[in-house]
């Protein structure tokens, strides 16, 4: 008789991916301080990266492909966002174009 093991999504996973940890769109709207709902539109539109979908309806995404993503956002200073302003003042394209 053959014998069907029935495995979890996140154990498939992991058979795919190693010891990566997964997941689900609560955990990485807590993680993200974002709702569930903005998460899902972020994921359907493809935005974030690492998103699984093993079986059936339930979406995971890999937490290094998040913090990795999280990384490769860096917020503006404000010493740099002055410095743009200057070189973009300097460089002349702030001024009207003449028709």
């Amino acid at each position: 008789m053959n014998s069907i093991t029935h495995q979890s999504p996140i154990d498939m996973l992991k058979r795919i991916e190693g010891d990566d940890i997964y997941l689900t769109i609560p955990e990485v709207a807590a993680l993200l301080r974002l709702s569930p709902s903005t998460i899902y539109k972020l994921s359907m539109r493809r935005l974030l990266p690492g998103a699984f979908k093993p079986a059936g309806k339930k979406v995971y995404f890999s937490r290094a492909a998040i913090l990795e993503w999280i990384r490769s956002k860096p917020v503006t200073s404000a010493e740099q966002i002055e410095q743009r302003a200057v070189d973009y003042v300097t460089l002349g394209k702030g001024k009207p174009r003449r028709a």
